[in-house]
This record gives structure tokens, sequence and C-alpha cells, in this order.
């Protein structure tokens, strides 16, 4: 039997992961209501504040005392300020501005809150990431922006370990924002990339090419590789977080169409997150997989073994199995690795 201390701490843990939600949801809607941009230039009171994002001032001013209960506000008397955090993070026009993931974790809350008919029926009854990513402008551009945000330090890492000096063409295959076309365009001036998306989500990159002044080098093509054809030949293909999001039918015929237009000395790379062969001996990736049930058609995180079958039944080597740092993506806390594979031209 626990001692008395042991239990109360284990019980109180219990119960604080139970109702975390609470504070959760709390950060989630002042997010949603724009409540930390509205309060950038000065203090204002609950009435205040309420008059201009057009809520209830009694409500306003529970949330806003929770707010500050929590840490992301400062109240003095009557009047609510920002925390240095919330200007950093929470503050539209700030470089360090992260209300776009927090915008799409609100967006996958109902999904989350079906979790136990999900279960029980062996599906969800909406796949709500991919609703977002095809119908969806707005949720779309929420999403791109939050693999934006990691992506730049992912493309530093993946410049430092796989060698581009030779390659002059490039698909970027399921590019979100661009931001790896984009590293990488920059420091090789022989390389031209082509961004292969869904039509909302290259709105947002080709808005990032413009940015960068690359559209001569990188260029950006509207489809779906399930159902679109992908022209060209290309000497180095890469496939950054996209396996995950889908099931194996789609895995395998996305590496089928990929093996067809690589040159025949061309790499193909594949980043993603790995699943040990113990589905639970990662919290955030056992966890992450329960989100990919109730907001994808079959996505998942793949094992070593289903990951190295990709590539052998579509005809790939891999040359390479590298791992990136786990500071790459703080967003998930997990390390991804990179795959790198050469084409097989040997008959399967």
């Amino acid at each position: 039997m626990l001692y008395q201390h042991e239990h109360d701490k284990a019980l109180k843990s219990l119960i604080d992961l139970s109702r975390s939600f609470w504070k959760s949801k709390i950060l989630l809607v002042a997010n949603e209501l724009d409540v930390f941009s509205k309060l950038s230039h000065s203090p204002k009171t609950a009435k205040d504040l309420s008059r201009i994002i057009k809520t209830d001032p009694r409500a306003t001013e529970l949330l806003i005392n929770a707010l500050a209960a929590m840490g992301f506000l400062k109240k003095e008397k009557d009047y609510f300020s920002n925390t240095e955090v919330s200007k950093k993070y929470l503050c539209q026009g700030s470089p360090s501005y992260i209300g776009f993931a927090l915008r799409h974790y609100n967006y996958c809350w109902d999904a989350w809150s079906e979790l136990e008919q999900a279960v029980k029926r062996g599906h969800p009854k909406r796949f709500l990431e991919q609703e977002a990513l095809h119908k969806d402008e707005k949720r779309a551009r929420d999403f791109t922006l939050k693999m934006d945000f990691t992506g730049w330090k992912m493309a530093e890492e993946i410049e430092q370990m796989v060698d581009l000096s030779n390659v002059k063409s490039m698909l970027d295959l399921g590019g979100g924002s661009g931001c790896y076309s984009i590293y990488f365009a920059k420091k090789y001036p022989q390389l031209h990339c082509t961004i292969f998306e869904l039509p909302f989500v290259a709105k947002v990159a080709e808005e990032n090419v413009i940015r960068h002044n690359l559209e001569e080098r990188v260029s950006v093509v509207t489809g779906d590789f399930t159902i679109d054809p992908i022209k060209d030949v290309y000497d180095l293909v890469l496939v950054s977080f996209v396996p995950h999001g889908f099931g194996e039918k789609e895995v395998h015929l996305m590496f089928n169409k990929v093996h067809s237009i690589l040159k025949k000395d061309g790499r193909l790379v594949v980043q993603d997150y790995l699943l040990s062969s113990q589905d639970s001996s990662c919290e955030e990736l056992a966890v992450f997989n329960m989100h990919m049930f109730l907001v994808t058609s079959g996505g998942r995180v793949y094992t070593l073994s289903e990951i190295k079958n990709f590539f052998y039944k579509a005809n790939f080597s891999i040359l390479q199995v590298l791992r990136l740092s786990e500071r790459s993506d703080f967003l998930m806390g997990r390390e991804p690795y990179l795959f790198i594979g050469g084409v097989n031209h040997e008959k399967k």
C-alpha cells in the first residue's frame, strides 16, 4: 500500500490531468477572441475589453481573471495587461506569434470531444484536418503557418545533412509553406524547386516565395498527389511530414509516384516521426497517434519497419537513416527522422 503522502501526490496528479482541459480551453478561447492583441497597446478593464471583442462583460471578467491567475495576464486594480510571454507569443505582429497554432488546436477540439464515440465506432464522425486543408482556407492557413513556425529550423538541419550541391531540380511534395524549398534555393543558386501542394496551402507558399524574391527558381504547383498526376522529372524529391497524415494505401501510392518522376540517379528524402515497435513507449507520439485517428482517415506515425517497407515496395534502396535534434521540432517535443533513398533500377 502506498504511504499516505505518496497516495495524495498520485491522486492529485490524476485529478490535475483529468481537468487540465479547463485551462487549455481558457487559453484557446482567449486566443480565438484575440484577447492578447487587443491588450497589446494599453491596459484595459474587463468592461472595456468586452466592448472591443463583443462579449458579455461578466463572462469576460471571469475569463481574463483566470488568464491572470494562469500567468498570461497581469492585473493591477481593475486593469489587465499582457505578461512578457503573452506579448512575445500571443500578440499578432510579434515575430514569435503562435496564435495560428492555438487556433488550429482549438479547431480540433470538436474531434477530441467526440473521442468516446469515435473509439466505440472505430472512426471519427468527420476528418477535421483533411476537411480544413481541402475546404476551409482560414483553417488551412493556420495549419500551414503552424508547420512553417518550426519548418525553417528543420530546413537548416536537413541542409547540413543532405548534399544538394549537385542537385538542379527538386520536387517539394506536400511542401507546405515552402520554407524548405526557399531555404535550399537561397543556399544553392543552381537549384530550382517545385512545391506541390493543395490550393489553400499553396497560397501561403506563393506568398513566401514572393516575399523572398525567388519566383524565378521556386515554383508552386497545386494538386492532390492521391488523385492528380505529378509532371516532370527531378534530381531529388523531398517528402516532409506527409506519410503520417495518410493510411498505408495512400503512402504506397505516393512512393510509387515519386519513383516514376525521379531521374535514374535521383534521391528521395523523407522526413517524419518514427514510432517504436512498442506503441506506448513514447507519450507524445502515442497521444499524437490518437490525434491522427481523430482528424484523418487513416493517418498515423509509422514504425521503422513500415517506413522501410514503403521504400522497398516502391523499388527504392535506403542509403541513410538520420535523426534530427529534438530542438528542431519543439511543438511536438520529439525529434523527427530523415530517410534518404536511391532509385533501385532492378525490376521489382
